[in-house]
């Protein structure tokens, strides 16, 4: 057994028992003024935080809006009965590689308008089909 080490381990406990005997028996301590600063320091972080939740839940309910405004926009331009609507096709030439393989690119389109009953404002969607 190691002797030696035991006493130093035991000797150090002693001396941190010693040392925070002294600072519970210490009269010292924070002074209003410091107080004071921590207690600013915590309310402002505080408000800060409120703040920063406040604009965040503000942000989302008007990204949520816009969303529900644009699904629904789109809702009534499929069925709408006066919509108009339009397909086009589109073919390239001949896109030829090294190896000599071609291949004609096509590309179909359909767009659909109808009016906003709301703003009196064309809507106008486009579809590229596969």
């Amino acid at each position: 057994m190691r002797r030696r080490n035991s006493s130093i381990t035991a000797s150090g406990r002693k001396h941190l028992g010693a040392a925070v005997l002294a600072r519970l028996r210490s009269v010292c301590g924070e002074s209003i003024g410091e107080t004071l600063v921590a207690i600013l320091i915590v309310t402002l972080a505080t408000v800060l935080f409120a703040t920063m939740v406040g604009v965040a839940t503000s942000t989302a309910r008007k990204s949520e809006n816009a969303v529900n405004a644009v699904v629904s926009q789109t809702s009534e331009l499929d069925a709408s009965t006066s919509a108009a609507s339009a397909s086009a096709t589109i073919t390239s030439d001949a896109i030829t590689w090294n190896n000599g393989s071609s291949v004609n690119a096509t590309l179909n389109i359909s767009s659909y308008s109808s009016i906003d009953s709301i703003n009196n404002q064309t809507i106008a969607r486009f579809v590229l089909k596969k």
